[in-house]
């Protein structure tokens, strides 16, 4: 599992939520963004994805999880599971932020004036001076350069969202109100969401419950959802058990730890399912 963090934050930030995450049983790392451009950050992280000899989950947090979007598009076989904390996948074309003030062509943390209180929930005053003691600035082409998708294939892998200073209902709604950086979010073919409520910064301010969320629910292959619902009158409920056994056995292909032995013992319920949705279909069209 390979986090990463957003602006201003180096891979040993997350440090509480990576030892939580090793006592669970699970290997963690989290990583340094490295290059000036977007373009160059996204390459380097997938660099890393590559020297790893099984499938790879990534955690991003805040610019992070646009950064990581990128990464599913160059290796969407590579990465079998993504997390985005406090933040969502990016959208072809937008930036990651764009509104940052820039000095000397980099964006140094800025004054805490700038961020809106929701950010700063549970920052206490000894935080962020931790904060600002171990920050470093970013490059300012990485907060303005657009993102660039091309491959449809990352739309297949399935995603948590772990929402902290909004709720999943807020994420949900400005999705569907048509807010241009979540239009990549109503693609996607499987969407988690959970709820961390804190600031902007859980892995300072509540790390703890950030590493148990990850493994409790986030690392679970139960209950996943079918975004984009079905619209041809048939059994939504079966149209979801379908697709939350695909993902199951999508993940189990690839070997994703997180897949566990049920799956193997569901699978034969797929076919059974997939026949029920399909005559459901077939019933409804038939009666219009």
């Amino acid at each position: 599992m390979i986090l990463v963090p957003g602006y201003w934050l180096t891979g040993d930030s997350f440090e509480p939520v990576t030892s939580a995450l090793a006592a669970a049983g699970h290997d963690a790392e989290g990583v340094t963004r490295q290059g000036a451009t977007l373009a160059e950050q996204i390459a380097h992280l997938v660099a890393l994805v590559d020297t790893v000899d099984e499938p790879v989950i990534l955690v991003g947090h805040s610019a992070g999880g646009p950064i990581c979007h990128g990464v599913v598009d160059a290796r969407p076989t590579r990465v079998c599971h993504v997390i985005y904390v406090d933040t969502w996948p990016g959208s072809d074309g937008c930036a990651v932020n764009s509104g940052l003030p820039v000095v000397e062509g980099r964006i140094p943390l800025p004054d805490w004036q700038h961020f809106d209180s929701a950010d700063l929930t549970d920052l206490t005053d000894d935080l962020r001076a931790h904060f600002a003691d171990i920050a470093i600035p970013e490059p300012a082409a990485v907060d303005t350069d657009p993102l660039v998708l091309t491959n449809l294939a990352r739309r297949e892998v399935p995603i948590d969202i772990i929402a902290c200073e909004f709720s999943p209902e807020q994420l949900r709604s400005w999705a569907h109100d048509g807010a241009e950086v979540l239009r990549e979010l109503l693609t996607l073919q499987s969407v988690r969401y959970h709820h961390v409520p804190t600031g902007h910064w859980p892995q300072l301010t509540k790390p703890v419950e950030l590493a148990a969320l990850i493994v409790d629910e986030c690392l679970q292959t139960s209950s996943v959802t079918f975004t984009n619902q079905n619209n041809s009158g048939g059994s939504d409920d079966s149209i979801n058990q379908v697709f939350a056994l695909w993902v199951d056995g999508y993940r189990l292909a690839r070997g994703d730890p997180s897949c566990s032995e049920s799956v193997i013992k569901n699978s034969t319920n797929c076919a059974w399912l997939i026949l029920n949705a399909v005559v459901s279909d077939y019933l409804s069209l038939a009666r219009h």
